[in-house]
């Protein structure tokens, strides 16, 4: 238990489960629509679809990116700030 404790704490442990699990909502839901449904393969595709980036959006955001890792992505903020640009442009 505590090694997928410790597994579970990596971002990119965290990343590849909710991309996973964004697989299986594509085409679970694609599946339910095109035989409970009636819906064309395209139909059903683009509503599947749109359902996993749905799901992607809330498991990356409360799952995936937790306050360390938004903490590590503020630290890199003042790099893209206009005013390190003219650093580069010579």
């Amino acid at each position: 238990m505590d090694t997928i404790k410790k597994l579970l704490k990596k971002e990119i442990v965290r990343y590849v489960i909710a991309g996973g699990a964004t697989t299986v909502v594509n085409i679970v839901s694609f599946y339910l629509l095109r035989m409970f449904t009636g819906l064309s393969r395209s139909g059903a595709n683009v509503i599947a679809i749109s359902l996993a980036i749905l799901f992607a959006f809330f498991a990356n955001k409360f799952f995936v990116f937790t306050e360390s890792s938004k903490k590590d992505a503020v630290n890199l903020y003042p790099l893209s700030e206009p005013g390190f640009l003219p650093c580069w442009s010579k």
